[in-house]
């Protein structure tokens, strides 16, 4: 069986086999049922001595809901599909967009335990998103949605509020709301620490069960 590894990434989960990288992460999209929760990517790994692999998926669509992801039997396989309605407000239901990757083996058990967590995670920032709201009195920036996220996910892997927001990292592996921390997302951080945010924050550090950190098939 092919050898894969299972690690977190960001507020998401990275599941690598020996060719391919599916890449799960939370999504500031949703509001309400229906909504994508979960942005899916898709990497080819390095071959050949290159040093980079490639996103198969930057041009095509990538958020979708949990009803849009399907881990279908294919032959001696498995298939990952992730095909979304995106013309469906404009009456064509039966035009979806997305892609279908062929799996290494192990990586669908994988991808099927991880699901339903980055669904959560979704879930719970949009609650801390209304939450911050009175206290920003304006729309978070992109930067700010995705650190939302980033405090999100890690609620379910530290032991407290404080402990998850000093997890928080940058893409850059910089803190995020410490001491000297960038001034952009210094807003963000006094609105997290607010007595009633900090409450709905503890409310779903019990919500949030976090999938296995790491794993190895």
């Amino acid at each position: 069986m092919t050898n894969i590894t299972t690690r977190h990434e960001l507020a998401g989960t990275r599941i690598e086999g020996a060719r391919y990288a599916v890449r799960l992460h939370p999504a500031s999209e949703w509001q309400h049922d229906g909504d994508p929760s979960v942005a899916v990517s898709v990497h080819a790994l390095p071959v050949d001595g290159e040093d980079h692999g490639i996103d198969l998926t930057y041009d095509t669509e990538h958020v979708f809901a949990l009803t849009d992801i399907a881990l279908v039997p294919a032959g001696d396989g498995t298939e990952l599909r992730c095909l979304r309605a995106t013309a469906a407000r404009s009456g064509a239901p039966a035009f979806r967009e997305g892609f279908v990757l062929a799996l290494e083996p192990g990586m669908a058990d994988a991808i099927a335990t991880a699901l339903p967590h980055i669904d959560r995670v979704s879930r719970a920032a949009a609650q801390i998103r209304r939450a911050l709201a009175p206290h920003l009195g304006r729309r978070l920036w992109p930067h700010e949605e995705d650190a939302v996220l980033t405090v999100t996910a890690q609620l379910a892997r530290q032991p407290s509020v404080d402990a998850a927001l000093q997890a928080a990292r940058t893409f850059q592996g910089e803190p995020m709301f410490g001491a000297d921390s960038r001034d952009s997302y210094a807003e963000l951080g006094a609105a997290l620490r607010q007595p009633d945010v900090n409450e709905v924050l503890e409310s779903l550090i019990g919500d949030l069960a976090s999938p296995p950190a790491a794993s190895a098939v």
